[in-house]
């Protein structure tokens, strides 16, 4: 059964993580950029708006691993 303070703690670390593993990603764009591939490659059909940032990692991806892992671990 779970219990209310295993899913505090799941919780707690993920609020933790959430914000850790954000920062490591901007420090891998930030240090090694890579362009999005419509920077690169001609013939890519855009539907949304062109963006600026470098396409090196996904923060959303990390974030999102983060809690991911933090619940695995704790739940």
């Amino acid at each position: 059964a779970l219990s209310s303070a295993k899913a505090r703690v799941a919780v707690l670390q993920g609020l933790i993580a959430f914000p850790i593993a954000n920062g490591i990603t901007d420090l891998f764009k930030a240090g090694f950029p890579d362009p999005r591939p419509f920077q690169v490659l001609g013939d890519v059909l855009l539907r949304v708006g062109e963006s600026d940032s470098m396409g090196t990692a996904s923060a959303h991806s990390a974030n999102t691993a983060a809690i991911a892992t933090s619940m695995a671990i704790h739940l």
